[in-house]
């Protein structure tokens, strides 16, 4: 077995009932109006005109990834308020250039409350499929995802909403938030079926949903709401249905799915961008998780040829070394994990492969001295870059700067 943890501690958040989940809508009246005019729910004019200037003169004020007063006025309205505000800008002059700036100060706000709605039950965490704690979600990423969809439908807006997707749901894979990420991923690969990114992230997803402690988890809570799925445009081989069933399905057999789905998604992703190496070293993770050694040292060789990031290298070094070793090149697996440990001295899971190698080859005294120098009493306590399993190249942080910068 190899000695790479698949995630050796790791955080998700759950989708629980709530109110936002369920879709609760608050009333948008205007609270000069009489007692009995209000239980009726009509707004007057006049009062929608208002609200559309308001909402209007906050999202052109405000700076595009801050927390300044239109950020804080328009997250203290009524969610109801919104489809309304919408539908009115919608239909106006100039509507794309007020909506995309209306897209970014929502999107502020929805970053914003991930830390101002901490004590709302919404979500659960998990840490080694452990609930630890709760928090909140916000109502402010379906508002988001509307006015992307409006956008998306305009001439010349697509590669903009496209960007402002990429950038999001990068976000959320780097915050753990498997249900954000998962409905988001559906909502923009309806909008963008043929996004290589999306189609990246979504397999990247998948390969996140296929860990056994996850699925146990979904199976005594009995439902998968609001994780999302890969939408219907995009699924070219085996159902999902078995592993959103949560019937008596064995874990392995979900878990098989799951990872079939990000083999899928993955070589979409690949087949519509040939540079995308990522994709290439996340399908080899997942081919050998799935037992197809062989195939995955085809698929992830070459990637080690071109420049990459830290972890990506070490990501791809760990994944060839691993499927070397389990095809029993042991010459081969010692190089790999070699350069993996280069890539991050000290690190663990590449420095117990190179012990585990030694052993196999009959050097059995090389094998326990790594041993003891990664985790006897002297070691440097190095941890493994796992990030590998969030994070993208370019970051979430890249992205989104570079799509506030196209606001201007």
């Amino acid at each position: 077995m190899v000695a790479m943890r698949h995630l050796g501690a790791f955080v998700i958040l759950l989708l629980l009932p709530s109110v936002v989940a369920a879709g609760q809508i608050v009333r948008c009246t205007d609270t000069d109006k009489k007692e009995e005019e209000k239980t009726t729910g009509r707004v007057t004019l006049s009062f929608a005109q208002k609200l559309v200037d308001d909402w209007t003169t906050a999202v052109r004020a405000h700076t595009a990834g801050t927390i300044d007063e239109p950020v804080k006025t328009i997250a203290s309205w009524p969610s109801g308020c919104f489809a309304l505000v919408l539908g009115l800008v919608s239909r106006t002059p100039n509507a794309a250039r007020t909506l995309i700036f209306g897209l970014s100060l929502h999107t502020d706000i929805a970053i914003a409350e991930r830390y101002w709605l901490k004590d709302r039950p919404d979500a659960v965490v998990l840490v080694d499929g452990q609930v630890t704690r709760y928090i909140g979600r916000s109502a402010h990423w379906p508002i988001a995802r509307q006015i992307a969809a409006d956008l998306a439908a305009r001439p010349g807006e697509g590669p903009r909403v496209a960007a402002w997707y990429r950038a999001t749901a990068a976000l959320m894979q780097e915050w753990r938030s498997l249900d954000l990420a998962g409905m988001h991923l559906e909502a923009g690969q309806t909008l963008f079926v043929d996004d290589p990114v999306l189609a990246l992230y979504q397999g990247t997803l998948r390969q996140t949903f296929g860990d056994p402690r996850l699925y146990d988890y979904l199976r005594k809570r009995g439902s998968t709401e609001g994780l999302g799925r890969p939408p219907l445009a995009t699924r070219h081989g085996a159902s999902t249905e078995l592993s959103m069933r949560l019937g008596p399905v064995p874990t392995s057999n979900a878990t098989r799915v799951e990872l079939g789905v990000a083999r899928r998604e993955l070589r979409r992703a690949m087949t519509l961008d040939p540079t995308l190496h990522e994709a290439r070293i996340r399908l080899a993770h997942v081919l050998s998780r799935l037992g197809d050694d062989r195939e995955a040292v085809e698929v992830v060789r070459s990637t080690l040829e071109a420049p990459l990031p830290p972890f990506l290298e070490f990501y791809a070094a760990l994944i060839l070394g691993r499927s070397e070793e389990q095809l029993g090149h042991y010459d081969e697996a010692g190089v790999a994990y070699a350069r993996a440990a280069a890539r991050f001295p000290g690190a663990p899971s590449a420095e117990i492969g190179r012990s585990r190698v030694a052993l196999a080859q009959g050097r059995a005294p090389d094998a326990l001295k790594i041993l003891v120098e990664v985790v006897g009493p002297l070691s440097t306590g190095q941890q493994d870059p796992w990030s590998y399993y969030w994070q993208h190249d370019p970051d979430a942080d890249t992205l989104l700067e570079a799509w506030r910068a196209d606001l201007k």
